[in-house]
């Protein structure tokens, strides 16, 4: 089986792409460190692949900003 691997990292995260043509299956995993944050592995093609994290981390990054502006009262 033909499988294609591509691996970035920056700071503590890392993006891994796999890819196997011969069974038309996109998996992709974000993790933090030693944490998954995101594992996705699908009958799509790569783009389809990389929009549905794309959406994903857009739909993370407008909970965080929103959960960054909670206050505790005293």
């Amino acid at each position: 089986m033909n499988v294609q691997m591509r691996r970035i990292k920056y700071e503590d995260f890392a993006l891994t792409l796999l890819t196997s043509p011969a069974i038309n299956t996109t998996r992709v995993e974000v993790t933090r460190g030693n944490t998954r944050i995101y594992v996705s592995e699908k009958e799509i093609t790569k783009e389809q692949a990389t929009q549905k994290l794309q959406d994903f981390l857009s739909t993370l990054a407008a909970q965080l900003q929103t959960l960054s502006r909670i206050q505790f009262q005293e």
